[in-house]
């Protein structure tokens, strides 16, 4: 396997031209960079790349984000190399030692169909970015899909061209591009492995462009579309049940035709528009209803317990209930009965 480091570069320092020359003395085939913006003040770093042998550089005309660049990257060398080449995408700003970079291309090299993340641990001095961050996005990740990872943010992957090239069609181009790699990989059953690496912050991280916020919104949108699932079906489910039980039918029975109704629509939406499953209706439908019966039994007696011993009206009850298992709901369906679509 050729060995070819990618490393995408936004505003670099000298740092670079250091880690550049330091991979080259440890046997990589290649190096590719990445300029994603040619901004004239930093041309003369990007120039002495470009004259060392074994380097080239790439260049985007105006910023376009870590995502972009390291698509550019991806498509260059799958381009000339092809199959046999495995990818290292590595920092620009010298947070990367040289000895984990070679650590996760040993890795790659003797499991070469996985994804290979050089993995901190986020302990000691930890800028509260980067703690923030990485905490927040680990939690998250593991809630909507179901991934339990150290790192979610690491820079530092090694990956075969082979994997490399599914990457090419993710429509996100910043740094969210890095958390649909995850994603992508989870959908594609391709093996995580995490190599611990070194933790390291020069001047407090204020050379990295991540945004913990807006830059991990990938990863909230199935809770936010499960969330706006769930709000429309617990319109239906709540206003049929207090119809139902104004006119006089009787607790259990209007609360069987709410839930029936509202998880009609709720299968639907949530199969369709929140999971974008393809699973078959054959083998997820029983196990929707099985959950529904389940959960609707808890949340019958939850409210039968709320109205006698806390004590609360029936339809806050309905609603008290309702919000105990909305979670549980999310996380039995994401597990157990919708499978995500390949893309």
């Amino acid at each position: 396997m050729k060995l070819i480091a990618l490393i995408p570069a936004y505003r670099p320092d000298v740092n670079l031209l250091q880690l550049v020359q330091s991979l080259l003395d440890r046997d990589f085939f290649a190096i590719v960079i990445v300029n994603d913006g040619r901004e004239s003040e930093y041309n003369v770093v990007f120039e002495t790349l470009s004259n060392i042998s074994g380097v080239t550089v790439l260049n985007h005309v105006v910023n376009l984000g870590k995502g972009a660049a390291l698509k550019t990257g991806i498509n260059h060398i799958c381009g000339i190399w092809e199959d046999d080449a495995g990818i290292i995408t590595v920092d620009a700003d010298g947070q990367h030692k040289v000895e984990d970079v070679i650590k996760v291309a040993q890795e790659l090299n003797q499991n070469r169909q996985n994804l290979i993340l050089g993995c901190r641990n986020f302990t000691g001095n930890v800028p509260f970015k980067s703690w923030f961050g990485n905490t927040s996005t680990r939690f998250l990740l593991k809630l909507a899909h179901g991934l339990s990872l150290t790192d979610t943010q690491t820079g530092l992957r090694g990956m075969s061209a082979e994997l490399a090239k599914k990457f090419l069609t993710i429509r996100a181009n910043r740094y969210n591009f890095e958390l649909d790699m995850l994603l992508d990989v989870k959908k594609l059953g391709v093996t995580i492995r995490e190599i611990p690496i070194e933790t390291i912050y020069l001047d407090d991280n204020k050379s990295s462009h991540f945004n913990p916020i807006f830059d991990s919104a990938k990863i909230y949108f199935s809770l936010f579309r499960f969330s706006g699932a769930g709000f429309i079906t617990a319109i239906i489910d709540n206003l049929v049940f207090i119809i139902l039980f104004f006119l006089g039918l009787p607790l259990f029975a209007s609360q069987a035709t709410g839930r029936t109704i509202a998880s009609t629509v709720n299968y639907v939406m949530v199969k369709n528009l929140v999971f974008h499953s393809q699973e078959r209706n054959s083998i997820a439908l029983p196990k929707y209803i099985a959950t529904v019966i389940v959960l609707g039994l808890l949340s019958y007696s939850l409210i039968l317990f709320s109205v006698a011993y806390l004590p609360l009206p029936v339809i806050l009850a309905k609603i008290f209930a309702e919000a105990l298992i909305f979670l549980s709901s999310f996380l039995i369906q994401r597990t157990f009965i919708f499978k995500e679509a390949k893309e």
